[in-house]
């Protein structure tokens, strides 16, 4: 529920008998996967898994199966009469987390929106010097529903300046990209991946999800040279068969003042969210 937004007070009246259920539901199955990284033979691996995992499993009587991840067409806007500040957001959907191609994807949304030579930077910052505080990033919200999300504060009477222009400059980068960055940010990149190869724990995680993609997990050592080895053409290929159109990014708000979105679903409590179409 709280994930969902929906009933939040729910929360406060959980019993340990729904949490029981709860974890029944969601953990006690047959492992999909174990991975083991770290100085540990596959004896003692198998000693620590035999002392975690019973030998039976419970399986629950049905498992989760997410939703497709359905936007909005219509601009949200969550009305806060207090706040000081403004936020805006842009959500946009990408192929699942199977794709053999995926790990571009965080190559082109660096090059869009990360630093002063980046295009977002360019059309918040430069052209209308708004407050620039803009992150961005890839979110999982399951295998299938997976995509980006760029969003930050921006000056409440810039705002639908600021919309405009970061839709103009990501359709502008998704048909025709400047790439002169591309090696620079790749690389950037594969270096951080090589270097979070030393801690175990996140090379665990990362070999896990391989194998949950039905990806060879020995795939996991060459996804460096697989970044460093992006191309300008295989970069141009990717955002126009992977990335969606701007007139398809969904676009959420919140402030004081939603006189400036005319067109947009006013609500004010997130969870009414829901009914805008």
């Amino acid at each position: 529920e709280f994930v969902n937004a929906k009933d939040l007070g729910s929360l406060e009246t959980a019993t340990l008998d729904d949490l029981r259920i709860w974890h029944q539901q969601s953990f006690d199955r047959s492992p999909v996967a174990l991975v083991v990284t770290g100085a540990v033979s596959a004896e003692g691996a198998g000693e620590i898994v035999d002392a975690l995992l019973p030998a039976t499993l419970a399986q629950p009587d049905s498992f989760f199966e997410p939703k497709p991840l359905r936007l909005p067409e219509q601009m949200i806007y969550l009305h806060e009469p207090s706040a000081e500040k403004s936020v805006i957001g842009f959500l946009g959907t990408l192929p699942d987390t199977r794709d053999p191609k995926e790990s571009a994807d965080a190559v082109a949304l660096h090059i869009f929106a990360a630093g002063a030579d980046s295009p977002l930077f360019n059309a918040v910052r430069a052209d209308l010097g708004a407050t620039y505080d803009m992150s961005f990033g890839l979110v999982n919200y399951s295998r299938e529903q997976r995509s980006f999300v760029i969003g930050g504060e921006i000056e409440t009477e810039k705002m639908p300046l600021v919309r405009d222009a970061v839709l103009r400059a990501y359709d502008a980068f998704r048909t025709d990209p400047a790439l002169d960055r591309l090696p620079e940010v790749a690389e950037r990149i594969a270096e951080s991946v090589q270097e979070n190869m030393t801690y175990v724990s996140d090379s665990a995680f990362m070999i896990r999800e391989l194998i949950l993609d039905g990806k060879a997990p020995q795939g996991y050592y060459s996804l460096p040279d697989k970044l460093r080895t992006i191309t300008s053409d295989d970069m141009r290929l990717r955002l126009r068969s992977a990335f969606p159109d701007a007139t398809d990014l969904a676009v959420f708000a919140a402030g004081p003042d939603p006189s400036g979105f005319p067109e947009a679903c006013v609500i004010t409590k997130a969870a009414q969210a829901v009914a805008c179409k």
